[in-house]
């Protein structure tokens, strides 16, 4: 795959060849009439559909290089390391894999948590008990 800063640079390149071919065309003529209209249609056709092309690729790279930057760093969080050259399959596939474990976990704290309360509504009940019935007699 190629880097963004190279597609930028080859589509930026492409753009001033064919502004350069318009420019020659247009002082090499004697008069812009004596250019064909399709040369300026066909220029300027490529020069946009170069310019959006790069501009959906490079779209589509930065939010595929982000979420992969935040995987990155989630992955090294929790002690797992997730290899860069992995395809987007497998990469979907692990982070699915790594939200299920993360639910799992979640779910035991949330019962440790309850057991803890139970755990100390029970102690403090049977602390309670005693006391009261001391103060009784």
């Amino acid at each position: 795959m190629m880097s963004s800063r190279r597609v930028l640079l080859f589509s930026l390149g492409m753009a001033l060849l064919i502004s350069g071919i318009g420019i020659l065309l247009f002082f090499g003529a004697q008069n812009q009439a004596d250019v064909p209209p399709y040369v300026w249609g066909a220029a300027m056709v490529l020069m946009t559909s170069v310019a959006l092309a790069t501009a959906i690729y490079l779209n589509f790279t930065l939010r595929i290089r982000r979420i992969q930057r935040k995987i990155l760093e989630s992955s090294d969080q929790s002690g797992r390391r997730i290899d860069e050259n992995m395809t987007l399959e497998r990469l979907e596939q692990s982070v699915e894999e790594w939200s299920i474990r993360q639910k799992k976990l979640i779910q035991e704290l949330e019962s440790r948590e309850e057991f803890r309360r139970e755990y100390i509504g029970n102690v403090s009940h049977e602390l309670k008990t005693p006391i009261f019935n001391i103060q009784g007699y």
